[in-house]
């Protein structure tokens, strides 16, 4: 049997703005063939990631194990979600909520990967 594209979405709160989240997130969606986006929030970081189950799984499992130095998650929300049929993962513009709730870094300098 043939396993199916799924989708979810996942809500990332903690330090993970001004840390280089995004451009990790991004590659990994890449290492792991997903598709979908990520984007900045008010409350935090917010993904709609789309795939094969598997990759999905080792995908959520690598983006609390493996993050940037500086970044620090403090909680997921982690949901299934419609699939959008998206073709590529990317980095869209920062949502805004009339709320803000997330942690800020203090200011650091890029990293060489980063650049």
């Amino acid at each position: 049997m043939k396993e199916k594209y799924i989708a979810h979405s996942l809500k990332i709160n903690g330090i993970v703005q001004g840390v280089g989240f995004r451009p990790f997130v991004y590659q990994l969606a890449k290492q792991y063939n997903l598709t979908g986006e990520i984007a900045n929030t008010s409350s935090g970081v917010s993904v709609h990631i789309e795939g094969m189950p598997g990759s999905i799984e080792a995908f959520s499992k690598d983006l609390v194990e493996k993050g940037p130095p500086l970044a620090q998650i403090t909680e997921i929300q982690e949901r299934p979600e419609p699939l959008m049929g998206m073709e590529r993962f990317s980095i869209v513009k920062s949502r805004g909520q009339s709320k803000v709730t997330t942690l800020i870094s203090p200011d650091v300098s890029i990293c060489h990967d980063c650049l």
